[in-house]
């Protein structure tokens, strides 16, 4: 590099790249604004679904079982009801 000066490449990518993330970024936080609300109907809908099944309470005992996965076993064919 005999003469040239030293290029800063972390700021010519960062200069590049800022504009586009900076829309990505904006377009992923409207994105969650919009299903955020779903996700909370559809959570208190297992929430209330939940209540209706006897074992949910012994099944949510264990560690990592929570609504959505007693609803799941709980409706799973193979498990005897």
């Amino acid at each position: 590099m005999c003469g040239q000066q030293p290029v800063d490449v972390r700021s010519s990518v960062l200069a590049l790249v800022a504009p586009w993330a900076s829309r990505r970024r904006r377009d992923l936080l409207e994105l969650l604004d919009r299903v955020n609300p779903t996700i909370t109907d559809l959570t208190q809908t297992i929430e209330q679904e939940v209540e209706k099944c006897p074992e949910a309470p012994r099944l949510m005992t264990h560690p990592g079982v929570g609504p959505l996965t007693t609803l799941a076993l709980e409706y799973l064919p193979l498990l005897p009801s």
